[in-house]
């Protein structure tokens, strides 16, 4: 799949890993949906890049909070793969939710809760392609079940073919040099001080993106005996210097 082209300027040019899914069946506006039935109102799941322009984003959030800098782009993989395909790798969250989440955004069976679905980051700078990090859909702490619900509950209804992104995905894991290994942007990385970018050229803010830069998001399902069973395909992006 050829990449889909992000323009700048900016100075701190971010990815965010996401996934996102598809309504199917609409909910009228003015009706809130339970969250038992959250189920029979997603198509399915794609590979989702949510791109950041962190810089103009720190302007915007004092006090207007994130607008252009977070909907100037978003990128979505070349598969959508249907929930039916997924339930077999339903799963527990990964997170406990403390305080626990009201009636309403409580999902029935905490078993089924989430989806175990494993992600991948990768970047190609100059020809060199280096794994930026891991994650996996059930590490978010709100489930994709409790989103929709949640935003279903304003009345506002929802159309089918609406896209919702999860969010940026991010785990807590690390290496054997206690390096964060799972971070799902690299706003993250630089707050937490942990270096996961190759040695760039210097033209932009050491720690983001510079131009020419590709992102690749990859996902995955594995069976028990971790063989891969069932792909998302491929998020690309690339940075293109501004015109």
């Amino acid at each position: 799949m050829d990449s889909e082209p992000i323009f700048g300027p900016t100075r701190r040019m971010d990815y965010e890993l996401e996934m996102g899914y598809f309504v199917s069946s609409p909910i009228p506006y003015g009706s809130p949906m339970p969250i038992e039935d959250a189920k029979e109102h997603i198509f399915g799941f794609v590979l989702l890049n949510d791109w950041s322009a962190r810089d103009h984003q720190m302007f915007e959030m004092r006090p207007l909070g994130p607008f252009h800098s977070k909907g100037f782009g978003t990128s979505i993989g070349n598969w959508i793969t249907p929930l039916e395909a997924l339930e077999p790798f339903s799963c527990p969250p990964n997170t406990k939710q403390d305080p626990p989440p009201f009636k309403h955004l409580t999902w029935p069976t905490p078993n089924d809760a989430a989806l175990d679905v494993k992600l991948r980051i990768k970047l190609i700078r100059d020809g060199k392609e280096s794994v930026l990090g891991h994650s996996n859909l059930k590490y978010m702490y709100w489930t994709p079940y409790q989103q929709l619900t949640h935003h279903a509950r304003s009345g506002c209804g929802m159309k089918a073919g609406d896209l919702i992104g999860t969010g940026t995905i991010s785990g807590s894991g690390t290496n054997e040099q206690g390096e964060k290994t799972e971070l799902g942007c690299l706003y993250e990385a630089t707050q937490t001080k942990t270096q996961i970018l190759p040695k760039g050229s210097g033209q932009y803010e050491e720690g983001y993106l510079e131009d020419g830069d590709e992102i690749v998001l990859e996902g995955w399902c594995e069976d028990k005996s971790g063989k891969v069973v069932l792909g998302f395909g491929e998020c690309r992006g690339r940075i293109v210097a501004p015109l």
